[in-house]
């Protein structure tokens, strides 16, 4: 769908088992909608994908660019995380 610039799997910090959600970032935005649009609802196994845009909450913040305005490689990627989110998980607004 496009480069990605980050994978982050969440994992419990006990077991080291997957939560079952992650967060992707892109380095273009249409890049983010496309996987969006064509994962979103895609069936692994028996496992029903939710791909979306992350949800910030309110007193939440955004995290900072990642390569922020000045540095050596310029201007900053537009990051677009989305979110992969089994049905009935907690964060499955």
């Amino acid at each position: 769908y496009g480069n990605l610039l980050s994978v982050r799997i969440m994992v419990e910090k006990e077991t080291g088992r997957s939560r079952g959600f992650g967060f992707v970032s892109y380095d273009a935005p249409e890049a983010a909608a496309l996987a969006i649009k064509e994962l979103n609802g895609f069936v692994i196994g028996n496992k029903r994908l939710k791909v979306q845009h992350k949800q910030i909450r309110q007193g939440e913040q955004q995290s900072p660019p990642l390569f922020p305005e000045g540095s050596p490689v310029g201007q900053p990627h537009p990051l677009m995380p989305g979110e992969i989110v089994p049905p009935g998980h907690p964060h499955s607004g």
